[in-house]
Parts: structure tokens; C-alpha cells; sequence
């Protein structure tokens, strides 16, 4: 399947659901954003079919981003669930698959107030990913706004993300003092003597972060909302980022730097296991 996009047409309107036709077949989430509005976005995975975590908070964050570039919006959250079961309904009388994964398009731009939907088929990561740990790279690109999420983020990490060496699964920004800030689309934690590490500020507040915070804390793991250094790498036992797409990912390593043994650790393998209760006890059908 393509990526589809789809324009929300205010309720009373027919069709509910407007086909956006782009002006090539594309196969990534970002690069059907990039032929629609500037805005907020967000990103989400579904589970079981039509069930998602937290998509309040996630359509919260749509109204958030905006209004941090001083643009007050509001959206229609029970609209926009209904126009989402639709998407998961035509794309599953199509294909025979479980699972998409969504970005939600605030239109700030050209019709401000509208939403657009972006669906593709959700591919979970290669299983060794996560017996193994990644390779991560850092870099010095930075959100001109940190706190909003806005898709002119992503033609920047895009052009970035193009020049990453086969085998590296991310790129981790870093400040000028040296931080480790978070990934282009993930946020990063740090394990140091126990404890974990994230920047508390200065980054966006992912969804799924704030689910593992949680289990961090169901498990009674020390957190500090304070970055790791670039230059503390050899401090570090154990490092993993995460997103929605990607839950907990372990890092194997940073710019060719192993970090600890080079495998998951014992603090991030416990995590990934409360992770995934967490999200049984959180799913909630959309």
C-alpha cells in the first residue's frame, strides 16, 4: 500500500472524507508531508487494528504546537476520531494487514483549522534490533522550537536523515554545550549507575516518553530530567531511544562509541518489559 492522505471536511460536509491526490506515489509518511500545508503534526501508531495509546494527548499536542507559535486553535477531537475509523476501515478493505501508523497534519497555513490524515501500513522493526541495540550517529541540528511540533522539522531532518550510513537508525541532536538532546524523531535516555538520564527541557515531550518515564517509575528507577554529555559517553552503561513507532530501542552505539557492554542492559530490558504492560493497560479503542 501507498501512503493515503486524506482532508477532514468539516461535519455536515460530503464527503466527510476528501482523497488528497499527491503529485507522485509516495511510500514514507514524510514525504507525503512534504506536498501538503505547513502546520503541527503528530504521529501515531495503531494497535490490534483500531486502537491507539493516548490520542488525546496526541491531538492535544496538535493544539498545543500551535498556539507556541502564537496561532490559537482549537479541533474537534470526537470528528476527527470518526474520520480516522473511516481511514482504518478503507485501508483495511484494501490491504490485509493489522496495523497503521498515522500523522495528523494541522493546516496552519493555507486553510488553518483544517486536518489532514496521512496513513501508511505500520512495519514494526527488525526483532535483532532490539536483542542487539542500534547505531545511533550525533549531530548539530537543532529545533528552531523546541517545544512545538511542526512539519518544517521534518524537511530538515529529512535532508539529514538521507545522508545516514546504512546500519545507523538515528541521528541524536546535540546543543551547544555538548547535550545529548534527543533524536530527529525519537527522545533519548541515558542509564548511568542505575539511573536514568533525559533532557527535561529544550526538546519535544513524546508521547511515548512520558509512557516510559512512567514505567520508570512503576519500577522505582531514579530519574533525572538533566542530559547526558556528549563527552560522558564512557559513563554511560546503557542508552535507548524512544518513539512511537519505535517503543524502546536499545543503542549499541554512539559515533562508532559502544556504550557499556555493547548490548540491552539489565535496566533497559526491565523497562521494555513494564513498557509493554503499561501499553496493554493503556490501549483504548479510537
Amino acid at each position: 500500500m501507498l501512503v493515503g492522505v486524506w482532508k477532514i471536511l468539516p461535519a455536515g460536509q460530503e464527503p466527510a472524507l476528501l482523497q488528497v491526490d499527491l503529485p507522485a506515489p509516495v511510500l514514507e509518511l514524510d514525504q507525503a508531508s512534504s506536498y501538503l500545508p505547513s502546520g503541527a503534526y503528530t504521529t501515531f501508531r495503531t494497535y490490534q487494528g483500531n486502537k491507539a495509546l493516548d490520542l488525546h494527548g496526541h491531538l492535544r499536542r496538535l493544539v498545543n504546537s500551535a498556539n507556541e507559535i502564537g496561532i490559537p486553535m482549537k479541533v474537534n477531537q470526537a470528528l476527527i476520531r470518526q474520520r480516522i475509523r473511516q481511514v482504518i476501515k478503507l485501508c483495511g478493505v484494501k490491504q490485509d494487514f493489522l496495523d497503521l501508523r498515522f500523522r495528523l497534519i494541522l493546516d496552519l497555513e493555507n486553510e488553518p483549522g483544517v486536518i489532514f490524515i496521512v496513513a501508511e501500513p505500520f512495519t514494526p522493526l527488525p526483532k535483532e534490533y532490539y536483542s542487539t541495540g542500534v547505531n545511533t550517529i550525533s549531530c548539530t541540528l537543532k529545533r528552531q522550537q523546541p517545544t512545538a511540533k511542526l512539519t518544517r522539522f521534518i524537511e530538515q531532518a529529512s535532508s539529514l536523515r538521507v545522508t545516514l550510513l546504512p546500519g545507523v537508525n538515528e541521528a541524536l541532536m546535540v546543543d551547544d554545550q555538548g547535550c545529548i538532546l534527543e533524536g530527529l524523531s525519537s527522545n533519548f535516555f541515558a542509564v548511568k549507575a542505575s539511573e536514568l538520564h533525559t533532557a527535561g527541557e529544550k526538546v519535544l515531550m513524546g508521547i511515548t516518553r512520558s509512557l516510559m518515564i512512567e514505567s520508570a517509575r512503576r519500577l522505582k528507577i531514579r530519574i533525572h530530567l538533566q542530559p547526558v554529555l556528549l563527552t560522558e559517553m564512557n559513563e554511560i552503561d546503557e542508552a535507548f531511544i524512544t518513539s512511537s513507532s519505535r517503543g524502546i530501542l536499545p543503542v549499541a552505539k554512539i559515533d562508532q562509541q559502544r556504550i557499556g557492554s555493547g548490548d540491552p542492559g539489565k535496566i533497559t530490558q526491565q523497562l521494555e518489559r513494564e513498557f509493554k504492560t503499561v501499553i496493554q493497560e493503556k490501549l483504548k479503542i479510537i
